[in-house]
């Protein structure tokens, strides 16, 4: 017999609550604010990207150079941008499915955990009220490399205490899929863009994640 689930490991942005406009907007009031311009390409480009590598990326196409304590400073600034937006955040903000699936993996005794690139994890879970469903957390902080690096997921995994192929873990970006292929974790990945066919398992939304189908394939790969 091969290995079994034990454990989901989640993103945050985009698969648990719909913030990746929030982070869009922040992301194009600090482009404003350095006189240029971010395509949405690039916004959706920056998915999972933490925040210093995005603040560098919109800083250097000034073509002006900046000190760390400046970056470090607009960093700050792109961050109050984006907490002013997720202020009024609720339960009701969860995505569709979202819920449901993270009660059936509770019940059915799955350990979850959380790997997300944004310093904000801990407010967004208390404002959508799911907080309690999380047995690790891992923290950007403690990783040396960021996604598409894939230390945050290990991390989680090391945080519950379960080996990495016997965990599934879930993305809508680029960056977080490419971190997750690049461990023994089988792969969810949820939206429609065309790199989330790389995935062990790609769903169109949340909606669609059920812990049957989950087990079927996870036992399947």
């Amino acid at each position: 017999m091969g290995p079994q689930l034990r454990a989901v490991i989640f993103d945050l942005d985009g698969v648990i609550a719909d913030t990746n406009e929030c982070y869009n907007r922040a992301n194009r009031k600090l482009a404003e604010q350095l006189a240029v311009t971010i395509s949405d390409a690039e916004n959706e480009s920056f998915k999972g990207i933490h925040r210093s590598v995005i603040v560098r990326t919109i800083a250097a196409k000034t073509g002006r150079s900046y000190t760390e304590e400046d970056i470090a400073a607009l960093g700050m600034k792109k961050n109050e941008y984006y907490q002013q937006l997720i202020a009024d955040l609720t339960p009701l903000d969860l995505l569709p499915g979202i819920g449901t699936f993270l009660k059936e993996l509770a019940d059915e005794g799955i350990l979850i955990a959380l790997a997300s690139s944004s310093s904000n994890y801990r407010f967004v879970l208390e404002r959508l009220g799911i907080g309690h469903y999380f047995q690790a957390i891992a923290d950007p902080a403690r990783v040396e490399r960021m996604k598409p690096a894939p230390d945050i997921f290990l991390l989680a995994a090391d945080l519950l205490g379960i080996p990495y192929e016997e965990c599934a873990a879930i993305e809508d970006g680029e960056a977080g899929l490419t971190a997750i292929l690049a461990t023994p974790m089988f792969s969810i990945g949820v939206g429609s863009a065309p790199f989330l066919a790389t995935a062990h398992w790609n769903v169109f939304d949340c909606a669609g994640l059920h812990l049957d189908e989950l087990r079927q394939r996870f036992e399947k790969r």
